[in-house]
């Protein structure tokens, strides 16, 4: 199985600490700050990460293990924001730069300090800058109007539905700032959105919306001598720029001329300098024609997913896995406890945790504890078995959220 050691330059640390400035056009609340430091932390092989003591606790790390994964061999945990800039400098002191998913805060905001420079990262994913990698005939029909003209949008609507995506230089994602608009009044409604949250943009992009079949997120490594391809995994939508998971299938794979394209849009990354791991979201319609609509220069929600997709599924002779995760009130400790019977079958694997015990003594917030990871299944129909039983299971325990 692949590490994040593999994926990264040598000598490099994952620092994924952030701050709620740095992350506004993720729509995320506080908490989930922390939340993100533990998101590689059962795949990082021997590459060192610093994360939050919440992500981290004993029954966790042990949990991880009774999966058949491997906590980091150098964790470095920390409590207040303080001791996490702390943890970072020393780390650069002793001669690692810092890689991450989202901007890092200010005192460790130095090009010197990280793998990629924050101003190259805003660069990369403003999702003006597609054009730049993405031959044309793979693009829907786009176009950007500047900021100062977004009022004169309001009364405009073009007449058939579009996404509406924000052009920003920074972190963004989670589709927070993508909205669908298919008649006049949701044309209307995403206008003033956009024009209540101008949090720095530099103005939107309205993307034809193709009717699309399947869309898939392409993960890729790239290197100073090399780009990696890492596979494709299969994006689940509630309805139109609402992902509710992801899914890998062999009996649904992506086309091999998207793999190409993964590969082409690495490639031009690498020249310009970017190195780490990134995704990049490409659809294709019912006539066959593909397109990307996206471009994540960063750790993506299935990146983990990929990495250990062939491991899991072979050890239980099964093909499919599925993104799972809860948020309840109930303990750390009873939520492990349902699971381990799915997980000592195979069935479940974890990727990663929230303690909110942890959390408090730390911070104060109404959170509930989160754990994410995936399950396995040898069909689409027993990942649903799979699904409707550990629902039964967390729903016995009174008010967990299930998530696909």
């Amino acid at each position: 199985m692949r590490t994040y050691a593999d994926l990264f330059p040598a000598k490099t640390t994952m620092a994924p600490q952030s701050t709620l400035e740095n992350i506004r056009w993720l729509g995320y609340d506080a908490f989930r700050l922390e939340i993100i430091t533990g998101t590689t932390i059962a795949f990082m092989g021997d590459m060192p990460l610093i994360c939050h003591k919440s992500v981290a606790s004993t029954n966790c790390l042990e949990f991880i293990r009774f999966c058949g994964l491997h906590p980091p061999t150098r964790l470095q945990t920390y409590g207040t924001f303080e001791e996490g800039v702390a943890l970072a400098q020393q780390s650069v002191s002793s001669g690692q730069r810092l890689a991450y998913f989202y901007p890092p805060p200010h005192a460790l905001d130095f090009s010197e300090n990280l793998v990629i420079s924050s101003k190259f990262y805003g660069e990369l994913n403003d999702k003006s800058r597609i054009p730049d990698f993405v031959d044309n005939k793979y693009l829907p029909n786009r176009r950007l109007v500047p900021i100062d003209h977004l009022d004169t949008l309001i009364n405009n609507y073009v007449g058939y539905p579009v996404y509406l995506k924000a052009s920003l230089e920074g972190a963004n994602g989670a589709c927070f700032g993508v909205k669908y608009c298919y008649d006049e009044l949701s044309w209307k409604e995403a206008i003033n959105w956009f024009l209540n949250n101008d949090l720095l943009m530099n103005g939107l992009v309205i993307e034809d919306a193709v009717d699309i079949v399947t869309c898939w997120c392409l993960g890729v490594s790239i290197l100073d001598h090399q780009c990696t391809y890492l596979g494709g995994s299969i994006q689940l939508f509630n309805k139109p720029a609402e992902q509710t998971g992801n899914r890998i299938d062999p009996a649904c794979p992506e086309p091999y001329e998207a793999v190409l394209i993964a590969m082409d849009i690495s490639q031009r990354a690498q020249k310009m300098g970017f190195r780490g791991v990134a995704g990049f979201d490409i659809g294709i319609d019912a006539a066959g024609k593909l397109y990307v609509f996206d471009l994540n220069f960063r750790l993506n929600a299935s990146t983990n997913q990929l990495i250990l997709h062939e491991s899991m599924t072979w050890r239980i002779g099964s093909h499919i896995n599925q993104t799972w995760q809860i948020e309840s009130y109930h303990s750390i400790d009873s939520l492990i406890n349902q699971l381990e019977p799915f997980a000592k079958k195979g069935q479940f694997v974890v990727s990663r945790f929230f303690d909110r015990k942890i959390y408090n003594d730390f911070h104060h917030g109404d959170v509930k504890n989160i754990i994410s990871g995936f399950i396995i299944g040898k069909s689409t129909e027993e990942i649903d078995e799979i699904n409707k039983a550990l629902d039964r299971k967390m729903t016995e325990k009174g008010d967990g959220e299930i998530k696909c």
